[in-house]
């Protein structure tokens, strides 16, 4: 059963032509975004964040002592992956998470 009729299009398709936007009226619009991802990333990337990803590509490691001020130099091991991984002893006065 086929419920299109070709001889109404015609007359719509006239009709669509002759429609006049006036105030008051509202026209909505959808956008379809591509679907390869790699335009949305690239869109909202700058040229400064490329720059920094292309520093820290290329640069070597730092050390503890490189990349942090001096006066913080005693505190090594606070930052250190061990201390990181353990935590302290549970108190009767700590705060439930």
């Amino acid at each position: 059963m086929d419920i299109h009729n070709d001889d109404d299009d015609d007359d719509d398709d006239d009709d669509d032509d002759n429609v006049e936007i006036e105030e008051g009226d509202r026209i909505f619009v959808a956008t379809i975004h591509p679907e390869d991802i790699h335009h949305f990333v690239h869109v909202s990337s700058t040229v400064s964040q490329w720059l920094a990803e292309a520093f820290t590509r290329n640069s070597g490691q730092t050390s503890f002592r490189d990349s942090v001020p001096e006066s913080l130099h005693d505190f090594e091991d606070v930052f250190s992956k061990e201390f990181f991984d353990s935590l302290p002893d549970q108190r009767k006065w700590d705060h439930a998470m």
